[in-house]
Order: structure tokens, then C-alpha cells, then sequence
């Protein structure tokens, strides 16, 4: 599904260039979920602008389902992300002026996949948040943030999941719930899952663990 080959980034700052990422091998099967952990600063967002296409690598290539993002035009990268890829993030990224049923089918109409709206009404029932359909992102507790925002990230039943650090700003118990909907979602829909976090609870829920050090991956479990 993922397949990254030896994966370079650095960022200029001022007259100095500092290496971000020092060759980055990884690869991700369809249905497995890889869980990257590592301190902050080390590079992890960065790794994952990377398999998202929103960033392109100094040098070395980013396969998905066999596409190379890196030879591709920024439109091209764009329409494949919206098709292939779901996205969930600390601070949610809900649009403020949506209801929380707005902000889950956006994807949808973006795509013309009116077709799964009930598929996404079932997912919303069954997640409890039927009655904070027609509220507000304002008018929710971070808990039912998260959950709308793996909704929404999953509507279009995309092949990869990126989630970076999605129970990050959840308190613990809360943030192990949103943790087990969101290895649920991807299981029911057999899509990939890379998932960033500083939580040891989250992170062992993955099929594997990497650490993120000195720009390098190696494999923890």
C-alpha cells in the first residue's frame, strides 16, 4: 500500500541546512497499522507530509498503491489525497461553520460519493453522536471532536489512514476511547493506518512500532 524508499528532508534555516529525516525506509500493507513514536521535534509531522504528498523529500521515493507521490504534479498529488487518503489530527481540523454531519460528508461531496452517505449516517449512530448531528464543533467535548473528525477522515473509505498524535490533546481515558474507534474504523474498512503519538497505550495497539531517532526508523515491536 505505502512503500517509502529511502527518504531524505532537510529545512534551511537562516545559512544553515538541518537534516530532518536521514534516509527513511518503511513499508505498509493494506490493513496493517503502524503506530511512530519519538520525541517532539525529531521529525514524525514531517514523515507523515510526506506520505500524504503535502511535502516532497530532498531525495528517495514515496510509493502509494504503487503511484510515485514525488513525480507527480501538484494537482495530481492533490486529487490522489483526496481519493486515497484520510487524515485525522490533534486539534481536529473541523471547519467551525459545519454542523457535525456537514463536516463528515464534505469529503463526500468533494467526490460525488453521495452514495455512502448512509454508510456514514450508520457509522455516526453507532458512535453515539446522532444527537450532535445538526450541533456545532463549538458545542462538543474533545472526545466527540476526535470521533466526528476519524468519521469524517474515513467517510470516502480511503486506502490510508495518517493520524498525527489523534489523542494528543484528550485526557487519558478519552483518548484511549478515540484510540480504539480509530483501529476499529480502519479494521472494518481494511484500510492502512500510520498513526503518530507520544502515547506507549496507543502505540501498542498497532500490528508494528517504530522509533523516529536522529532521522532514522527503527522497528521497536
Amino acid at each position: 500500500m505505502l512503500k517509502i524508499d529511502r527518504v531524505f528532508k532537510s529545512y534551511r534555516e537562516a545559512a544553515q541546512r538541518h537534516q530532518i529525516l536521514g534516509g527513511i525506509d518503511l513499508e505498509v500493507n493494506a490493513g496493517e497499522s503502524i503506530a511512530i513514536v519519538g520525541r517532539s521535534g525529531c521529525g514524525k509531522t514531517t514523515l507523515l507530509n510526506l506520505m500524504a504528498g503535502l511535502d516532497l523529500p530532498d531525495s528517495g521515493s514515496v510509493q502509494l498503491a504503487n503511484r510515485d507521490l514525488v513525480g507527480m504534479s501538484d494537482k495530481e498529488r492533490t486529487l490522489l489525497r483526496r481519493r486515497q487518503i484520510g487524515m485525522v489530527f490533534q486539534f481536529f481540523n473541523l471547519l467551525p461553520t459545519l454542523t457535525v454531519l456537514e463536516n463528515i460528508l464534505l469529503p463526500l461531496e468533494l467526490l460525488g460519493l453521495q452514495d455512502e452517505r448512509e454508510a456514514v449516517i450508520t457509522r455516526l449512530q453507532a458512535l453515539g453522536l446522532t444527537e450532535q448531528q445538526h450541533r456545532f464543533p463549538e458545542q462538543l467535548s474533545g472526545g466527540e471532536l476526535q470521533r466526528v473528525a476519524i468519521l469524517r477522515a474515513m467517510a470516502h473509505r480511503p486506502k490510508l489512514l495518517l493520524a498525527d498524535e489523534p489523542t494528543g490533546n484528550l485526557d487519558h481515558e478519552t483518548g484511549n476511547q478515540v484510540a480504539d474507534i480509530l483501529f476499529e474504523s480502519v479494521g472494518e474498512d481494511a484500510a492502512s493506518l500510520i498513526v503518530v503519538t507520544h502515547s506507549s497505550e496507543v502505540a501498542a495497539k498497532a500490528d508494528r512500532v517504530y522509533h523516529l531517532q536522529d532521522g532514522l526508523l527503527s522497528q521497536v515491536s
